[in-house]
């Protein structure tokens, strides 16, 4: 895997690279590719944080690493669920066999609740549910 190796903002395809999240989305908006990222596919890459990321429909993830024990860690509900200003908005995405270190999520509600039910639904105190 490739460390912070250079890359075209403007591929469709990223394989076996390491990558910062916020250095990718601005060097796509530097490249007149628009705020969202749409239409990647990042296959066996480690993308790096900080960042937070707006899933919006079409985006998936496939047999991929959030770096945390408990996935309602990296999860944030929106306060409004039309945008969330000072994250990074990735569409039709797929991130495959990929890891995440220090990136948290948000999205549609629904996208949340598929997440903590898929990957850890939450432990109710005093052991009764």
């Amino acid at each position: 895997m490739a460390p912070n190796a250079k890359f075209d903002p403007k591929a469709k395809v990223f394989e076996n690279i390491q990558i910062s999240f916020h250095d990718l989305h601005r060097a796509t908006v530097e490249a007149g590719d628009g705020v969202t990222l749409t239409g990647r596919t990042f296959r066996n890459c480690i993308l790096e944080g900080p960042a937070l990321i707006l899933v919006l429909p079409g985006t998936r993830f496939d047999r991929t690493s959030f770096g945390v024990d408990d996935i309602r860690s990296i999860l944030f509900r929106p306060v409004d669920e039309r945008r969330a200003i000072g994250a990074i908005p990735v569409a039709d995405c797929l991130f495959e066999q990929c890891t995440f270190g220090v990136v948290g999520f948000t999205g549609h509600p629904n996208f949340i609740d598929a997440m903590i039910n898929e990957l850890g639904r939450p432990q109710t105190l005093g052991g009764n549910a």
